[in-house]
């Protein structure tokens, strides 16, 4: 479904379809101009779906709103294992948002955020999740706003998960 600018409203289409379907396991929106209410119709899908386990949302336009809802969603999904939500609209409240729900979470594997809008604040909360969290395997932040001042949490992160 890449590529396709289905926006929001296809979004909707889609999740209807998904919230019956008890095979679809991976999912690409990539490119399809999906916004913050898109990223609603598709957080009460990843609340009640059973089977999805890889999502990409890259390069599409999920701000501040959409981000914590997709985050509210991860507290109680437990088949999500890959997320990908690389080139949106993220900055370092929505970046706390996201990881706060990983300190708990025990089946994301694969998270990445990068080209959004994240700093050393949003660096540090992830540094803070990871402290926690020894389920994620592969978390990628390149591209983002990210100074010297944000990298010195995830040394100290880094050093403790032996």
């Amino acid at each position: 479904m890449s590529g396709n600018h289905i926006g929001d409203l296809g979004v909707e289409w889609i999740t209807n379809a998904l919230q019956v379907n008890t095979t679809l396991t991976t999912l690409h929106l990539q490119l399809n101009d999906i916004g913050d209410t898109g990223a609603k119709y598709l957080s009460h899908l990843l609340t009640n779906n059973k089977t999805l386990g890889c999502l990409s949302l890259a390069q599409n336009l999920i701000g501040n709103n959409g981000a914590e809802l997709l985050a509210a969603a991860l507290e109680t999904n437990k088949t999500l294992a890959k997320r990908d939500l690389q080139q949106n609209q993220i900055s370092d409240q929505d970046a706390k948002s996201l990881l706060d729900t990983l300190q708990n979470n025990q089946t994301l594997k694969t998270l990445s955020l990068r080209s959004n809008q994240i700093g050393n604040q949003g660096a540090q909360s992830i540094a803070n999740a990871l402290a926690q969290n020894r389920i994620l395997m592969e978390l990628n932040i390149s591209k983002n706003n990210i100074g010297n001042d944000g990298v010195a949490p995830f040394i100290k992160v880094l050093q403790n998960h032996r």
